[in-house]
């Protein structure tokens, strides 16, 4: 509490409370279990056999004590970041944004630390939390999460390809918008016409209103809502499986590239054209 007095200047009201007082604790406890040093067992000689648990008492121990006994022996040996990662959304019901913002790490950082975290062999259902295989294709500055890049979703029932940017950082997504409000016509180029229009169409979340210093009237206001600016092909495991599948997926990223191009120079980096 006294780490929160001193920081209250930074709390910033569109923040819950509860969620900014768990993250500075958090964070105090990282650091302490950072400084921690480890203290040997000290084995003394006049240690004496350690006597068997009453048996009067056994039977209740274990029907009271043994799964919780097991599961917090599972927590305790995992490394301090993933004992926070699994425990922030699964007992305080945190969201992967809310943790990875807590921590200073990206939300696919977060969510393959939970998966890591909640290893099936602790679990009875031993089903694969992931049943899809995701290639990015990343620009050359993926460094950065949020920058553009192509994409292939492979997974039962459900393929698709494409590129674009999703979930961007606020910053880069004012950047994107900008530009569509700057030249719309080129916009409309790059994700209504030609190639793209045959083969892909944008998808992806989007906001509730445009925002504040945009023209609720424009005549893109839909695509100044988006969150995600992605362009998709929808495929069957068939098409997957089939010889010109290369070939194909190719034609998909050839037909994305002027939405790439759109979002790179919005953002001021250089595309790696197909």
């Amino acid at each position: 509490m006294l780490r929160a007095w001193k920081g209250s200047d930074r709390y910033e009201p569109c923040a819950q409370f509860s969620t900014w007082l768990h993250t500075i604790a958090t964070n105090v406890c990282l650091t302490a279990i950072a400084r921690r040093r480890v203290q040997p067992v000290v084995v003394f000689d006049d240690l004496g056999h350690p006597q068997p648990y009453p048996d009067r008492l056994l039977d209740d121990l274990v029907a009271r004590e043994t799964l919780e006994l097991a599961f917090i022996t599972a927590i305790q040996l995992l490394p301090p970041k993933q004992r926070v990662v699994l425990i922030l959304p699964d007992v305080l019901g945190w969201s992967a944004k809310e943790v990875a913002e807590a921590l200073g790490d990206s939300v696919s950082a977060v969510t393959s630390g939970l998966q890591r975290a909640r290893d099936t062999r602790f679990s009875k259902d031993k089903s694969p939390y992931k049943t899809n295989v995701g290639i990015h294709f990343r620009h050359e500055r993926a460094k950065n999460a949020h920058a553009p890049g192509y994409y292939l979703h492979i997974g039962p029932g459900e393929v698709f390809a494409g590129g674009g940017i999703w979930h961007p950082a606020t910053e880069a997504a004012t950047a994107i918008r900008e530009a569509i409000v700057a030249d719309p016509e080129r916009w409309r180029r790059a994700t209504r016409g030609g190639a793209f229009a045959k083969r892909l169409e944008l998808g992806g979340d989007s906001l509730k209103r445009v925002p504040p210093w945009a023209d609720p009237e424009h005549r893109l206001a839909d695509d100044l809502k988006r969150k995600d600016f992605f362009g998709s092909a929808r495929l069957n495991e068939n098409d997957v499986v089939a010889p010109g599948f290369v070939d194909e997926y190719a034609r998909i990223c050839r037909a994305a590239a002027p939405l790439m191009q759109f979002l790179c120079d919005a953002q001021g980096a250089l595309l790696n054209r197909v």
